[in-house]
C-alpha cells in the first residue's frame, strides 16, 4: 500500500493535520525497516525533524539499530542530538548495548563526547546509570578520561560512591580513579552527599566502611557557602547512628564545628525519635 501511495504522488515528508510525525519517524517507531527503506530510498528527509526529533534519534530510541547504520551510512552525522542533547552514543550507553557501542566508537566517535544539558559524558552515564562493567570496561579502554567533570563538578566515581555501587568503584580504582577528596563544584564530598542521601542502614555503613578504607576523607567539610558540614554532622542531624562510630574510625571529630560554630551532637534532629536521639546523642559523646 505504501509503495502504491508513493507511485501515485503522495507527499513523503507530509504530517497530517494534529499530527507530528513524519512518515519517515512513524516507520521507526513502528519498527518497519522496509517501508523506511522504501520511503528514505524515494527522497524522505532523513536529517529532517519530526516532533523535534531526527530519523537517526528514533531508530536510536527504537533499537533499530541497522537502519541506524543505514543513515550513517547515507552521512547523517554521528553528534546527531536529540532535544536533551544527548547523541546516539549516549542513548546506546544508555542501553547498554556493548556490541552496537563498539561500532559507534569505530566510526572515530569522541568517546569523552558531553551532552548538552548536564555536561555528561558516556563514561558519566555509564556510572550514574549502574551500567554493566562491560560497558565501562569498553568505555576506558577507548580512553575515555576517567576524572572528567561534569557540569556539577562530578566524576565518574562520585557516582559510584553515591550509587553504592561497589563492583563499579573497585573496577575504577583499579584503573587509578582518585578517590581522596572527591568535592563537587557545590562544595560537597562524595561521602557527605553518601551520608546524607541516604537512611543509614548496617548495609549502607558497611559500604562507607569500604570507601573509606580506600582512601575517601571521612573529614571533608563542605564549602562555608553550603554549610561547611562535615559528613559526621550529616549523620547526626539525620540520626544515622550506624554511620557515625565509622565515621569516628576514619578520623572524623565530634568537635569540627560548621559555618555557624555547630558541633555534631549540636546539630541532632531533637525532634526525632526519643531513642534514636538519645543514641545518636550517645554516640557522639
Amino acid at each position: 500500500m505504501v509503495q502504491f501511495l508513493v507511485k501515485q504522488g503522495a507527499d513523503i515528508n507530509g504530517i497530517n493535520p494534529g499530527q507530528t510525525s513524519s512518515p519517515l519517524c512513524y516507520a521507526l517507531h513502528n519498527q518497519q525497516p522496509s517501508i523506511f527503506l522504501l520511503l528514505a530510498e524515494k527522497g524522505a528527509m532523513i536529517n529532517g525533524t519530526s516532533n523535534g526529533i531526527k530519523p537517526i534519534i528514533e531508530a536510536m530510541n527504537h533499537r533499530v539499530y541497522d537502519m541506524v547504520e543505514f543513515l550513517l551510512g547515507k552521512g547523517v552525522s554521528l553528534y546527531t542530538r536529540d532535544a536533551s542533547g544527548e547523541s546516539i552514543f549516549h542513548i546506546c550507553v544508555r542501553q547498554d548495548n556493548v556490541l552496537f557501542a563498539q561500532k559507534i566508537l569505530d566510526r572515530q566517535f569522541n568517546v569523552d563526547d558531553k551532552e548538552t544539558s548536564f555536561g555528561k559524558t558516556p563514561l558519566h552515564i555509564a556510572c550514574e546509570e549502574k551500567k554493566s562493567i562491560a560497558m565501562i570496561d569498553l568505555l576506558i579502554n577507548r580512553s575515555a578520561e576517567i576524572e572528567s567533570m561534569d557540569n556539577a563538578g562530578r566524576t565518574p566515581l562520585y557516582y559510584g560512591i553515591v550509587n553504592m555501587n561497589k563492583e563499579l568503584v573497585a573496577y575504577l580504582l583499579k584503573k587509578s580513579a582518585a578517590i581522596n577528596n572527591i568535592v563537587c563544584r557545590a562544595g560537597r564530598s562524595a561521602v557527605y552527599d553518601f551520608v546524607f542521601g541516604l537512611s543509614g542502614t548496617a548495609e549502607q555503613a558497611a559500604f562507607l566502611d569500604y570507601i573509606l578504607s580506600c582512601g575517601a576523607d571521612a573529614t571533608t567539610p563542605n564549602s562555608s557557602h553550603t554549610g561547611g558540614m562535615t559528613p559526621l554532622h550529616a549523620a547526626a542531624a539525620g540520626l544515622k547512628i550506624n554511620f557515625i562510630p565509622v565515621l569516628l574510625k576514619y578520623g572524623a571529630s565530634t568537635q569540627a564545628v560548621d559555618s555557624n560554630g555547630m558541633r555534631p551532637v549540636d546539630v541532632v534532629a531533637k525532634n526525632g525519635r526519643p531513642d534514636l536521639v538519645e543514641a545518636t546523642i550517645k554516640a557522639l559523646s
